[in-house]
């Protein structure tokens, strides 16, 4: 087998000693929880899964590593890496969204495009937001801090998270305010493994004002079949089950798991 993530830019090997190909993987611009971020790990066939991980602790200290790999996860959790995330890929075709356009918007909620100039602008009002919808111990968390989240919407504005940002994006508005967004970038390649992707969702928790979360999502979703294209992906944690509930109801399929974990300092 060869790498599934090939298309994926700056694919990097890494190469032992004796010049074997142990696994590749992307660093993104992204960091999980403060750690630099190996996404799309992969391991060539032919690599015992102890000389790669092996090579990887010794390589890649203090890294998150996201691999759907399950031999490399129980090799690391073994070797005293801790599970950050057990997640779901989840992908919709963009096929029968007739019923969806029907979905009722909260009342006084209105949900608008949201451009990545927009995004850069507004980065200091939705950051704390986004800290606040992902808090410690929530299994969608990843900013360390505000500053941290800030930081990270202005990245993903700039284009430096996972690819360009598509204003299929969408805001939430409630009497002036910021009380939500969907954020979408286009991932190279095709569905499940690229194509427009689903970057983050979020709400304001304190807001009392219930379905936002899908007015959101339906409004991505039809808006970016309006642009002629033709998927929309994301992955959800897998104790996140409100969250996985809700991409179910609206046609979202799963296509697999993968995980992230922190490798030993």
């Amino acid at each position: 087998m060869t790498d599934p993530f090939a298309h994926w830019p700056d694919r990097t090997p890494l190469v032992g000693d004796d010049g074997r190909t142990l696994l590749v993987y992307s660093l993104s611009g992204d960091p999980q929880d403060g750690r630099p971020w190996a996404d799309g790990v992969w391991r060539p066939d032919d690599i015992p899964v102890a000389d790669a991980v092996a090579e990887a602790l010794r390589r890649l200290p203090g890294h998150a590593v996201s691999t759907s790999d399950r031999e490399l996860v129980a090799a690391f959790g073994d070797a005293g890496a801790e599970t950050l995330r057990h997640a779901h890929v989840m992908s919709h075709d963009l096929a029968g969204l007739d019923d969806l356009r029907r979905t009722p918007t909260p009342d006084h909620v209105r949900t608008h495009r949201l451009t990545a100039q927009q995004l850069l602008r507004q980065a200091q009002r939705i950051g704390p937001l986004l800290m606040t919808a992902y808090p410690p111990g929530h299994p969608d968390h990843r900013y360390a801090s505000v500053e941290h989240a800030i930081r990270g919407l202005q990245l993903v504005a700039q284009d430096d998270v996972l690819g360009p940002f598509l204003d299929v994006s969408q805001v939430a508005i409630l009497d002036h305010a910021v009380i939500g967004a969907a954020l979408i970038v286009e991932r190279p390649g095709v569905a499940p493994d690229g194509g427009p992707w689903l970057l983050d969702l979020f709400r304001d928790p304190a807001s009392p004002v219930k379905g936002v979360g899908r007015a959101l999502l339906v409004a991505s979703l039809t808006a970016a079949e309006r642009a002629g294209l033709a998927s929309m992906t994301l992955v959800v944690s897998h104790s996140n089950t409100t969250a996985r509930a809700l991409y179910e109801s609206l046609g979202f399929a799963d296509h697999g798991q993968s995980w992230t974990l922190a490798l030993p300092s």
